[in-house]
């Protein structure tokens, strides 16, 4: 049986794994909880981000997060974000508190608008 902490880090990597296959542009993926902190990030070879700074990655997705908030009330809660950057795609999922990131290379928007719904769907399946 697992304890109370194990299963916070499971989900996660169930997730992260069921995410890392829907296509061979994602570079990294990365789970932030409620509070800001890492739950569970997945490097890949070609990731332009390194393992180290994924604290500090977290803890700016969780304040870009808060600032989204504002627009709760007029629009209704953030569900999803895609920034496009010169160098790749960042899509952000944010599901009853936790925020998945996953950066992929420049690709098609359509392309990524396809992967992020195949995205999506993963995360709403294991967090209902």
């Amino acid at each position: 049986m697992l304890t109370r902490y194990q299963n916070h880090f499971l989900m996660p990597k169930e997730i992260v794994d069921r995410i890392l296959p829907v296509s061979k542009t994602i570079r990294y993926v990365l789970v932030v909880d409620n509070h800001g902190e890492t739950v569970f990030s997945h490097t890949t070879p070609r990731s332009l981000i390194n393992g180290d700074q994924s604290e500090s990655i977290a803890k700016d997705v969780h304040f870009l997060g808060g600032l989204l908030k504002v627009y709760d009330d007029i629009v209704g809660e953030n569900i999803f974000t895609h920034l496009i950057r010169a160098k790749g795609h960042i899509l952000m999922f944010h599901k009853a508190g936790w925020i998945f990131l996953v950066s992929c290379d420049n690709a098609s928007r359509q392309e990524v608008a396809d992967m992020a719904d195949e995205i999506e769907d993963i995360i709403h399946a294991h967090m209902g």
